[in-house]
């Protein structure tokens, strides 16, 4: 059985503004940095063992993956799996602008966050399809051995309601903080979720 470890990325301007990220390619904050060598030290720390880290294509997550691939003696590589959805016309705008401009759009993105499609863009479910597909085909690559996996909140979120079998309900209610680490196992399409949201090695940082 894989055990995979699915980070966050750490801080950017746009997650301290509320801005739908998707992607658009944004830089971390200096707080960003420092969570990311955070977690890197983390990561070494208790999954000494960790054998490939894969990390979205975008800038923030690759800067996450690399003091934890640095740490660990290995290769960051680039992942589709693990890309932010796409927001489309939400993308760059605040919640806010997002429920002016389509109450209906949002009020579903509210509601029932799996099944919306965002205008312009893609639905939450493909971003998820993607990310079980990716785990699929890494779990049969690294069978037995543990990875690392850098991602975004939404796709985090929606991956793990798909691991914990959970519908929509669920979206709202994991707290994934920057750069925090959430863990599961799997195998032949089996999941187990061993950890949620671990940011104990944030501490002084936020």
């Amino acid at each position: 059985m894989s055990e995979f470890l699915l980070v966050r990325h750490g801080e950017t301007e746009w997650n301290r503004e509320e801005r739908f990220r998707g992607r658009t390619d944004l830089a971390l904050t200096p707080r960003g940095r420092s969570q990311a060598d955070a977690a890197a030290r983390a990561i070494a720390r208790r999954w000494p063992h960790v054998t490939a880290v894969y990390s979205s294509g975008l800038r923030r997550a690759m800067d996450t993956a690399r003091p934890v691939a640095r740490r660990l003696g290995v290769d960051v590589r680039a992942h589709p799996g693990l890309m932010d959805a796409d927001y489309g016309d939400w993308q760059g705008k605040t919640p806010v602008e997002a429920r002016r401009l389509y109450p209906d759009a949002f009020a579903l993105w509210l509601s029932n966050p799996l099944a919306a499609r965002f205008p312009g863009g893609e639905s939450l479910a493909d971003a998820q399809a993607r990310f079980l597909a990716m785990v699929d085909e890494l779990a049969a690559v690294y069978p037995d051995q543990t990875l690392a996996l850098v991602s975004h909140v939404a796709v985090s979120r929606a991956a793990l309601c798909a691991l914990l079998g959970c519908g929509s309900a669920a979206f709202w209610r994991l707290d994934l903080r920057p750069a925090s680490v959430s863990a599961f196992r799997a195998d032949s399409g089996q999941y187990i979720v061993t950890l949620v949201n671990d940011v104990c090695h944030l501490h002084g940082i936020e």
